[in-house]
């Protein structure tokens, strides 16, 4: 069984002797390359499918001239080695955003899911985040904002163990409970 949050721990630590910038310039080598990793048709798994695709992401880091400093690109192609070799090249867009959480995670960042019908007004989202870093005291926000038409109208917040439901579509179940429930529920009858 493929465990990201496993997996992503061990990017992180790996590249946290290289200093600061090296797992974030790693996670965006990641992001940019998950398009063209899981695009690749009937990619195969395997050592020599893994040999084949590092040799094309090394010549491709030469042409891009990564300074040696910047050791995150590195790790990046290791990684993605490792997963071809394992079989789950896939995966390498599960794996970039349980990076990036362990990285918010590190930074104490605190991660909120905000679902909403539409794209919120940056007002709103700015006003949401200070509000929850208030009440949470956490040193800041990760707000990660994922749109679900099905909502139909308002949005949903997701924190930890946490949900908020303002949605039209969640109001709308509420009441369709609420009607539902008999008007009286119990008792002697009258």
């Amino acid at each position: 069984m493929f465990q990201a949050e496993r997996w992503a721990r061990a990017f992180v630590l790996a590249c946290e002797g290289e200093g600061g910038g090296a797992a974030e310039s790693g996670l965006r080598m990641l992001r940019a390359l998950e398009p063209a990793i899981g695009g690749i048709p009937g990619l195969v798994s395997g050592a020599f499918a893994a040999r084949q695709l590092d040799r094309m992401l090394r010549a491709a880091l030469a042409q891009a001239r990564v300074p040696p400093e910047d050791r995150g690109p590195e790790y990046a192609r290791r990684l993605i080695y490792l997963l071809v070799q394992k079989g789950a090249a896939g995966r390498l867009g599960e794996l970039s955003h349980a990076i990036g959480r362990a990285l918010e995670k590190q930074r104490g960042l605190m991660p909120v899911i905000l679902e909403s019908a539409s794209h919120p007004p940056e007002d709103f989202t700015a006003a949401l985040t200070a509000v929850l870093q208030e009440k949470t005291g956490a040193k800041g926000i990760a707000l990660e904002i994922r749109l679900a038409p099905q909502l139909l109208g308002g949005c949903r917040v997701r924190m930890g163990s946490a949900s908020w439901d303002a949605s039209l579509r969640g109001m709308l179940r509420k009441m369709a409970r609420d009607l539902d429930v008999p008007a009286f529920t119990g008792g002697a009858a009258w």
